[in-house]
């Protein structure tokens, strides 16, 4: 983890213009606008040349808004046609320009367009950075197009609703940070601790669990900090997360898994992230135990196959939520192997990581059974601009590389999903789905290694829309 703010590490701030500032306040030398009175209006494009004319070095004049044909009269009756644009000699200071253009017979003002840059969808200080949601190749190494394509979903089709709840079972959520305001439930709204030897309404802010909660949900627009996902578009928030802690503020905490899961379908989720699996110390150790988790019952199978068949339902079956059955998500892990647990659970998707380059990076579990690819980062040590930056306790940022990362980006798609499409009738098939076939071409690793397809937003959504 490498942290983006704080005063030891004021270097990792972004530096210079980022795509999303306001409107310059500078304006464009050499050019002025022109309101002229009725009547001058009409000849004031041919007016005789003054003394002005040559000390300012007017070069055009022309009208802003062009003759409109059969629309002319109703221009002119809102007054467009008084309106001209100047040219002159740009070496001429404003103040001078200003002064001599208002001089001319018929002026009644004079105004300078500004300087403009494009606004991004968002202004968050760190957006630039999250080459995960926009890559443009801004920076050395990284591919174009190596994203999950959310931009254009953001702009066209939602940022997120708050009528869906995604439960994170992993490490606590910092419920206080700036970017999580207003977004995680508190323990009376549904989020609940499963950490043994704690109350279930005693919570604790974890790294990793408020990194992953960011990646689904930190808020959009509100001019600080990352985006999420699902964050909303308007600086309120998005969906909204249910926290419900496994790990605890010790390595030794242990909590049930299981439980955490059952709750969360009894409590409103509809969509869960889990970025956790089982520890492997060699690859066959994984294989062993990945075919015995497939293969036999658990409290933890058990815990999985009731989310997915109940979430979103009341205790008699009928849909009360967004969606009608839960969809659970799973990191597929960060030992390179073939087999990762409990992600390789058919009814599960697992997800797979992809760095900015397009790539699989090594750490990334791989195989058929991994369903998708999502940004997680490089294997590089030295670049930590080529991890994800989300989201970490006291009002922090940190880049974190991993499935860990991978997995809650496959979360916040389905967020968004659910959030415009949700309502009676839709369903957690609908919603695999469309991520399934919506998702870009598999990702070949630098072994050769393959997985699922690259996670597409927009590609989910045109499916669901091909569909209707």
């Amino acid at each position: 983890m490498l942290i983006l703010s704080g005063c030891a590490t004021d270097g990792l701030k972004p530096t210079g213009e980022s795509p999303a500032q306001k409107e310059s306040n500078e304006s464009i030398a050499g050019t002025a606008v022109v309101l002229v009175a009725e009547d001058v209006a009409d000849g004031f494009e041919d007016m005789p040349r003054t003394k002005a004319f040559d000390a300012i070095g007017i070069e055009r004049i022309e009208r802003v808004f062009p003759d409109a044909g059969e629309f002319e009269e109703r221009h002119r009756a809102a007054g467009l046609h008084r309106w001209f644009r100047v040219s002159y000699d740009p070496a001429v200071p404003q103040t001078k320009a200003g002064e001599d253009l208002g001089a001319l017979p018929g002026v009644e003002a004079v105004d300078f367009p500004h300087e403009k840059v494009k606004y991004s969808n968002f202004n968050d200080s760190f957006l630039f950075h999250q080459w995960n949601y926009i890559n443009t190749a801004q920076k050395r190494g990284f591919k174009a197009g190596a994203d999950i394509n959310v931009e254009p979903v953001w702009d066209r089709y939602t940022g997120g609703s708050s009528d869906v709840i995604v439960a994170v079972v992993d490490g606590g959520v910092d419920r206080s940070h700036e970017d999580l305001a207003g977004v995680v439930l508190s323990a009376s709204e549904g989020s609940h601790n499963f950490v043994s030897g704690y109350s279930g309404t005693q919570m604790f802010a974890d790294e990793h669990g408020t990194h992953v909660a960011g990646t689904i949900a930190a808020v959009n627009n509100n001019g600080k900090g990352v985006c999420g996902v699902a964050g909303g578009r308007n600086g309120n928030g998005g969906v909204r997360i249910m926290t419900l802690p496994i790990f605890g503020p010790r390595s030794s905490d242990s909590g049930d898994d299981a439980s955490a899961i059952v709750w969360a379908a009894d409590h409103g989720a509809v969509i869960m992230n889990c970025s956790w699996g089982y520890v492997a110390r060699s690859e066959s150790q994984a294989r062993r135990t990945a075919q015995q988790f497939n293969s036999y019952s658990s409290a933890l199978r058990s815990a999985i196959d009731y989310f997915i068949a109940n979430a979103g339902k009341d205790s008699r079956g009928r849909q009360t939520g967004p969606m009608a059955g839960g969809v659970i998500f799973f990191a597929s892990g960060n030992d390179g192997y073939r087999y990762g647990t409990p992600a390789s659970y058919e009814p599960v998707i697992a997800v797979g990581a992809f760095g900015p380059d397009g790539k699989m990076p090594r750490f990334s579990n791989y195989g058929d059974w991994v369903d998708l690819l999502a940004p997680g980062g490089s294997d590089s040590s030295s670049r930590p601009e080529e991890w994800v930056a989300s989201t970490v306790p006291t009002n922090s940022y940190a880049y974190m590389p991993g499935t860990s990362m991978a997995s809650p980006h496959a979360a916040g798609v389905a967020a968004l999903i659910v959030s415009y499409f949700g309502g009676p009738g839709f369903t957690n098939d609908m919603l695999k789905e469309a991520m399934i076939r919506g998702s870009k071409p598999n990702v070949i690793n630098r072994q050769g290694r393959a997985a699922g397809g690259k996670l597409d937003a927009l590609g989910a959504f045109e499916y669901l829309l091909g569909n209707n």
